[in-house]
């Protein structure tokens, strides 16, 4: 999972994100645990916790770019554990001003500054999630999210061939 998110796309090539791996029955998972608030105490049970952490420098625009960053990192790390069968949960429950003050060292010695989060990751059993029921997801219909004039262009761009593989 990891080596999936080494390859997100970053702005710049920069490569801001950093991370804290604590896997079950290691001090680092133990003091990620301590870090929970207690609406994510369901998460002690997870094979591993994970803090992704984000270099921001000192320009906005770097600070910027480097959330975004985080947040492909994730994705790719929950694209990467679902293909695996595994569970990963995204989450910001949890202390971060604790988490800075603890003597984590990411895989760098750069700095790491906040936007933190932690995500866990446990073998899905079907329809439990962390030893008790799932509720069903919903979404929001497409067309409350996207407006239907940008949908019409979107499919037609896409199902018309405007961009197609001969010309790349």
């Amino acid at each position: 999972m990891l080596e999936a998110v080494r390859w997100a796309a970053t702005w710049g090539r920069r490569q801001p994100v950093r991370f804290v791996v604590g896997i079950r029955r290691d001090a680092t998972l133990v003091a990620l645990v301590g870090l929970l608030k207690p609406g994510n105490s369901y998460a002690r049970a997870a094979s591993a916790l994970i803090l992704v952490c984000a270099d921001h420098s000192d320009d906005d625009r770097t600070a910027v770019d480097a959330a975004l960053d985080s947040g492909a990192a994730i994705a790719q790390l929950s694209i990467d554990a679902q293909s695996r069968s595994l569970v990963v949960h995204p989450m910001a429950g949890f202390e971060a001003g604790a988490a800075h003050a603890m003597p984590f060292r990411a895989t760098s010695s750069e700095p790491t500054t906040s936007r933190l989060f932690i995500c866990a990751a446990r073998i899905s059993v079907p329809g439990v999630l962390w030893g008790r029921p799932r509720p069903p997801i919903l979404r929001r219909s497409r067309g409350t999210m996207i407006p239907s004039t940008a949908l019409c262009a979107l499919d037609s761009a896409v199902l018309g061939g405007l961009h197609t593989t001969d010309e790349l």
